[in-house]
Formats: structure tokens, C-alpha cells, sequence
């Protein structure tokens, strides 16, 4: 008994050790879990960093004090301001729809520039003497500023048109443009006004009935004139007053648009017109036409069907290439003797026209000549 009692001793030791072992180990594998279970979740951190993040570079320490360079930099942002410059202009190049270059008119037609007239810039207006509205003081430019660049670009002109055709200056020449305010009527009336300096006879009939100018810019009556000319033409009348005006410059007669009718386009095309211009013809060396612009009207391509030649008007900067391109093909469906392209108002400080800059800007503007008031216009001669 004795024996059995110490060995039921034993076990109960035995038994608490045991229980107190697993405790233990139990708690050891529960920290174990959790450590293993940190772990995983560190590596899994430490993966995802991994592939986001590499080393390019071993940071050094720098040799000296680092101070910005101020030539550099400037060169830099030169050369940027230069790239972006370039670039703004190309785009803008692009983007500009108008006629600018006489290449850009050689691309749309297959006739040749006539002529280029400068851009008369206020300080110009001022240098001449020009004030008041330019449109009037332009048109007779010529005549008030014989010497200045605009009238050498005209005399060119007139030596162009010489030498368009075999036979020399066609006898009865319409200008027309695309729209209004291209110039054509400033270019009408300084080539007549050439043309009467040089010492021919010169008629400017004003055919643009819808808004007839030239009586204003002159400052004659409008009526009696074409209007007058071609009814009395249909009736066989005379007139009660003469038609044809002066225009106080020796050589340079004017016709007005005359009376305002309804049907500008049925009197421009009818056949007592072209008894009008053959009579000019036998009176006078040159008869200079202008007329109505083309888009939107059929006035000038009718008319154009009954002169010797036309001379189409573009204003740099301002014509549009696919109205241009329109308006020609509008003259070329009538067979209208299209002569070549006058490029108005351009721009001789630009880099493509530094050859005609410093060829017109040799012939430095009239001094002599008084300036001219708004209200003032070209003194004219008594009705012939």
C-alpha cells in the first residue's frame, strides 16, 4: 500500500508538470502563430515596395556649394522663347486663310501679278500730308503725291499692263475685287491718274451702281452719268446734260454711276453698254472701268464679257484664298479676258517684300503739297 501510495504521489506531480508544459507550449505556439503571421505580412509589404521603387543612384555627398548659372539659364530660356516663337508662327501660318504672298495668288491662278501697292501706314499719312477718311484721299493719291512710293507702284503697274498682251495696254480695262474694301476703286482711278500724267486721254467710269464712289471722291454730281448714258443709248435721246465730267487733273475724265436703277446687273449686260464703251473708245486712249465686286453679284462678270481686259484686286491680308479662288473661276466661266492680279495694301516692312521696301522707300513722299482737308476734294473741271 505503501508503494502504491508513492507512486499515486508521483503521478499527480507529474500530472501538474504536464499541464503545466502545455500550458506553456501552448501559449509558445500561439506567439509563434502571430510572429509568422507578422512576418508574412512584413514580406508582403516589403514586395509590393519592392517593384515600385529602385535605386538609380547612390546618393553622394556634393564636392562644393552649388550656385545656379545665369548664362545658362538664359540661353536656355532663349532658346525655348525661340522654339515657341517659331512654332506660334507656323501655327498661325496655318491658319491664316488669306491672301498674303504673291505666292499665295501664283497657287490659285494661273496669271501673273500685275503689281503690288505698299500699305500707306499713318506715319506715311502723316509724312504725305494725308488726313480725314483715307479711302478719299487715296483714291486720288496719285495725283496729289506724284513722287511718292504708292504712285511708283502705280507707273509699274501701268508698265505691266503694257506689256500683258502683244499688242500692248488693253484699250478698256475693268477692275473688280472678290468683295468690297479690297481697293479696287483706289486702283482705278491712281492708274488713270498715271495714265493721264503720262499724257493720254484717260475716261474712269464708275460701273458699280449698287455703291458708286467716285463721285464722292472726286467731288462731282452722280447723275447725270452711266445710267444717263445708257438710256439715252435705249431711247436715242440726248441728254440734258452732259455725262462725262472732269476731274480738275488734265487728261483724266470721270463718268459717275449716274441716276440709281433697280436692275444694276440687266443695264451692265445689255448691248446699249457696249455702245457706251465703243463710243468712249473712239474718244478716249484709255477707258478704265470699276466695277461692283464679284461674289454675290453678277454685275461685274457680265460686264466684264464687254472689255478688253480685267484686272482683279486683292487686299493682302484681307481677300480670303477660297473667295479669290471663286471669284476667278466665275470670269474664267464667262471667258472674261483676265489680264493678272493687283496685290493691294502690302506690307513692305515684312521680310519677303525687303527688296520692293527698299526700292519704293528710295522716293521719299512729296513735301510740297498741302495737306488736305477732310471735307476738302479735288477741285473739278466744268462739265465737257
Amino acid at each position: 500500500i505503501d508503494q502504491r501510495e508513492e507512486q499515486l504521489m508521483t503521478l499527480n506531480e507529474r500530472s501538474v508538470q504536464y499541464n503545466i508544459l502545455r500550458r506553456e507550449y501552448e501559449t509558445s505556439r500561439e506567439l509563434y502563430d502571430a510572429v509568422l503571421q507578422r512576418m508574412k505580412e512584413i514580406g508582403v509589404a516589403a514586395g509590393v515596395q519592392k517593384s515600385n521603387i529602385s535605386v538609380i543612384d547612390e546618393a553622394r555627398m556634393p564636392d562644393g556649394a552649388f550656385r545656379p548659372s545665369l548664362q545658362k539659364n538664359l540661353a536656355i530660356a532663349s532658346m525655348l522663347g525661340l522654339m515657341i516663337g517659331i512654332a506660334l508662327a507656323l501655327l498661325l501660318e496655318f491658319l491664316d486663310s488669306t491672301i498674303r504672298r504673291t505666292e499665295d495668288i501664283e497657287r490659285l491662278v494661273d496669271r501673273p501679278v500685275l503689281g503690288l501697292i505698299p500699305l500707306l501706314r499713318p506715319r506715311d499719312q502723316r509724312a504725305t500730308g494725308v488726313r480725314g477718311r483715307p479711302e478719299r484721299t487715296l483714291t486720288h493719291y496719285s495725283a496729289t503725291h506724284p513722287k511718292s512710293a504708292v504712285s511708283e507702284a502705280f507707273r509699274s503697274l501701268r508698265t505691266s499692263l503694257m506689256f500683258s498682251t502683244p499688242e500692248g495696254m488693253p484699250k478698256v480695262l475693268l477692275f473688280t475685287s472678290s468683295s468690297q474694301g479690297e481697293g479696287k476703286t483706289t486702283a482705278a482711278a491712281n492708274l488713270a491718274t498715271v495714265l493721264a500724267q503720262n499724257g493720254a486721254s484717260v475716261l474712269l467710269i464708275d460701273a458699280d451702281l449698287r455703291r458708286p464712289s467716285v463721285h464722292r471722291d472726286f467731288g462731282i454730281p452722280r447723275s447725270p452719268g452711266l445710267t444717263d448714258a445708257i438710256s439715252r443709248v435705249s431711247t436715242g435721246t440726248e441728254p440734258e446734260h452732259p455725262v462725262i465730267h472732269g476731274s480738275g487733273l488734265d487728261g483724266l475724265s470721270l463718268m459717275p454711276a449716274g441716276h440709281a436703277t433697280p436692275s444694276p446687273a440687266e443695264l451692265l449686260s445689255s448691248n446699249q453698254l457696249a455702245k457706251v464703251l465703243s463710243d468712249c473708245r473712239r474718244i478716249f486712249d484709255h477707258v478704265i472701268v470699276d466695277a461692283p465686286p464679284i461674289l454675290g453679284l453678277a454685275d461685274a462678270v457680265v460686264a466684264s464679257r464687254l472689255v478688253d481686259g480685267v484686272v482683279m484686286v486683292a487686299g493682302a491680308g484681307k481677300t480670303g484664298k477660297e473667295n479669290f479662288r471663286i471669284s476667278v473661276q466665275r470670269l474664267r466661266q464667262v471667258q472674261a479676258p483676265l489680264l493678272g492680279v493687283v496685290l493691294n495694301r502690302v506690307d513692305l516692312d515684312s521680310p519677303e517684300y525687303s527688296y520692293y521696301s527698299a526700292y519704293y522707300y528710295n522716293y521719299e513722299p512729296d513735301k510740297g503739297h498741302r495737306e488736305m482737308d477732310e471735307n476738302e476734294a479735288v477741285p473739278h473741271r466744268k462739265a465737257s
